[in-house]
């Protein structure tokens, strides 16, 4: 099943008690209006990962930027505009000030964006957009900072007690899972890359359209993405070492995953026909290394999904 991320929107109705005056004190609740709380929850992937909190909630200290508008009628008003929450790693969120529905019968509509791409002002951007992937995920933070997210809920009812926004992967997922023979240890991995890609992503947000209809274009020069090296006992219990990286095309004969050994010997899964990586959609790669040998097997799994990819083997020794 598709990894993906939701939203729970639980409209709170409280009634003011003791007195028949509206009057709010700034800085408390106002007790006569119903509030939007948002919490955060993960449908369970079925895919195993690098950094397995990412699999059930936004990790502490994520943010997202959430916009509300109010339907009149044909025509939407902003009500709330780039509010940034941040997550708490239960399935909280916080930050700014209190949401509130409008007092009156119209629907809302509500957006969210999990991104590192520079958002000027407080209104919808509605100009292009550049998120960017980090060149070293060896961690998790640079993991999670690499992520891009939307969801959107349309013509929410006033008087819902809970809105669910699903988040869609607008990024393609890698995996590489590394297992040694020939007497390697994992003293003798230097590191593992994905190399040939690039590392922005250029993208336009559309309150119309849906999240999988957000056209990626990669952007930028190419450069390596450097990626943990854990290694698998076997593939019967891989451990993955994942990557974030921009969808794109790469061409037959780019060296995709390269492994570095101490010795400066570089061993590399070259793909062998061009190959498009799209947007929400994990690749896996199992490989088996020897000190002058890679041998790779690979396949599409969900985050969507898909077929399968081919490539082929060799030593580089740039």
């Amino acid at each position: 099943m598709k990894n993906i991320f939701t939203i729970l929107a639980a409209a709170l109705s409280v009634m003011a008690a003791g007195s028949c005056d509206s009057t709010v004190t700034p800085g408390e609740p106002d007790l006569t209006r119903r509030e939007i709380v948002l919490s955060t929850s993960i449908t369970a992937a079925g895919v195993k990962a690098a950094y397995p909190q990412t699999n059930t909630q936004l990790i502490a200290g994520e943010t997202v930027n959430v916009w509300v508008d109010e339907n009149t009628g044909g025509t939407v008003v902003p009500l709330y505009e780039n509010f940034i929450l941040t997550a708490n790693g239960y399935g909280g969120l916080s930050g700014g000030a209190a949401m509130y529905y409008p007092q009156n019968d119209h629907t809302v509509d509500i957006y969210a964006v999990h991104t590192n791409a520079a958002l000027a002002d407080r209104q919808f951007p509605t100009g292009r957009l550049t998120h960017s992937v980090s060149a070293s995920q060896r961690n998790l933070d640079s993991y999670v900072w690499s992520d891009l997210l939307l969801a959107s809920a349309r013509n929410i009812p006033n008087g819902s007690e809970e809105v669910q926004l699903v988040f869609r992967h607008l990024l393609s997922k890698v995996q590489v899972a590394l297992v040694l023979e020939d007497g390697l240890g994992a003293s003798d991995i230097v590191g593992i890359m994905i190399r040939n890609t690039r590392l922005e992503a250029g993208f336009s947000l559309n309150k119309s359209g849906s999240a999988s209809s957000t056209d990626i274009t990669p952007e930028g020069e190419t450069a390596d993405i450097w990626i943990g090296t854990d290694i698998s006992p076997d593939f019967n219990a891989p451990a993955y070492n994942d990557a974030v990286i921009v969808p794109q095309i790469l061409g037959a004969g780019s060296a995709f995953v390269v492994v570095e050994l101490a010795d400066g010997t570089r061993l590399a899964y070259t793909l062998k026909q061009d190959t498009s990586f799209e947007s929400g959609y994990c690749y896996q790669y199992h490989i088996t290394l020897t000190r002058d040998e890679i041998s790779v097997t690979s396949q599409v799994i969900d985050w969507v999904p898909g077929g399968s990819v081919s490539g082929e083997a060799d030593i580089v020794v740039d």
